[in-house]
């Protein structure tokens, strides 16, 4: 288990899977970048990162309200600031991505296509990497 500073657990073995995801990723990014077509989507490829995310507890429950009025999406307008983020920055914003996509069909997609989804990939390898180092 990683421990984060918010004295939440995390399961690093369903993480480190979670990451194995990132040539997908990278694939998909490429393909939506070309052609926005929903027949190039594996979406049985997705669904199952998507239930990796929840089984690492990537995905959790936190006040959004309250971390939006805080300037928490700030990331999503500048993504140059990702690449210091803390742990429990990530979450949040891999959070609000998952669950918009519920309300908002496509916003992960979208966010797989700027970038967004490979910048918090290689963030969270960041912190594997130091994990592992410690």
């Amino acid at each position: 288990m990683i421990y984060v500073d918010f004295d939440q657990q995390v399961n690093i073995e369903a993480l480190k899977e979670v990451l194995k995801y990132k040539p997908f990723l990278l694939d998909l990014q490429t393909k939506l970048q070309t052609e926005w077509e929903l027949s190039i989507i594996d979406q049985e490829k997705l669904s199952q990162l998507i239930e990796l995310m929840y089984e690492a507890e990537l995905v959790y429950s936190f006040d959004y309200t309250e971390w939006v009025n805080e300037g928490g999406y700030i990331y999503f307008d500048d993504p140059t600031k990702v690449h210091d983020i803390d742990f429990e920055t990530v979450r949040k914003l891999i959070t609000s991505i998952i669950l918009r996509n519920h309300f908002f069909e496509g916003f992960i997609l979208s966010n797989i296509a700027n970038g967004m989804m490979i910048r918090f990939f290689e963030r969270l390898n960041d912190f594997i990497k130091e994990e592992e180092v410690e």
